[in-house]
């Protein structure tokens, strides 16, 4: 029934209905991505972890932009959905403490991709389950506004210097926790 469809139109069509409908269209998208959910559970030893990943597959088919024209290619919802997998594979290998993460993963889905903007998403949706809501307002006005400190400190009424000390505890938290996630900080 929705074999013939894009994954752009998939996702469309899922973002766009509820109940049934979106059930069976989450199980074509299941269904595209078998290979790669077991790939990963085979990795962790045990393919009923196979269904913690197609978890991570529906929350990624539920945040993922869909009003982006990039997304309109096929490639970027791939690439989208394999980071997605790929860090839910990541913490559970790090919760199972079965196996030691691989830094060499299986490139073929993806090696021809890019991935800035879906790595950017990626990033800021991890920033956002990380900081507080105070937290988050400041790090946004200061990198994604490009506001200078003392502006910062205007607006809030208080000193540059204690701006500079929460810009730098929101950058070593954010820091220590991306590291812990496997993302690169080296870029």
């Amino acid at each position: 029934m929705y074999e013939n469809l894009t994954n752009y139109e998939l996702l469309k069509d899922f973002k766009s209905n509820i109940g049934i409908i979106r059930e069976q269209i989450f199980e074509e998208f299941f269904l595209r991505f078998t290979p790669l959910l077991e790939k990963y559970a085979w990795k962790l030893g045990e393919k009923d972890i196979k269904y913690f990943l197609a978890e991570a597959l529906y929350n990624a088919l539920l945040i993922m932009p869909d009003k982006c024209d990039n997304f309109k290619e096929d490639k970027y919802i791939v690439n989208y959905i394999y980071k997605s997998i790929k860090s839910e594979y990541i913490k559970l290998s790090k919760y199972s403490r079965k196996h030691d993460i691989n830094d060499e993963f299986d490139d073929s889905i993806n090696s021809n991709y890019q991935s800035n903007e879906i790595e950017y998403h990626l990033l800021l949706i991890t920033i956002e389950s990380i900081l507080n809501q105070k937290e988050l307002e400041l790090f946004k006005m200061r990198f994604i506004n490009n506001y200078s400190q003392i502006e910062i400190a205007r607006k809030y009424k208080i000193s540059r210097q204690a701006i500079n000390k929460k810009i730098n505890k929101i950058r070593r938290l954010l820091f220590d926790v991306l590291l812990e996630e496997g993302f690169n900080t080296k870029k």
